[in-house]
């Protein structure tokens, strides 16, 4: 599951070959309309910016 922000980067990348490992993506939709609300509509100590964190390589 590859995920791009609002800027069309890579935000989320889920990689998986197990089943019982994936996202549930109903949980996963929530969560993602959950981010991308104004932040005045969320209750969300660490405030309105969701930076990409981490880095993929190998």
């Amino acid at each position: 599951m590859f995920v791009l922000n609002s800027e069309a980067r890579v935000h989320i990348v889920d990689i998986s070959n197990a089943p019982f490992a994936r996202p549930d993506i109903e949980q996963m939709k929530g969560a993602l309309d959950y981010i991308r609300l104004p932040e005045e509509q969320r209750h969300d100590p660490c405030g309105a910016n969701y930076p990409i964190r981490g880095r993929h390589g190998m």
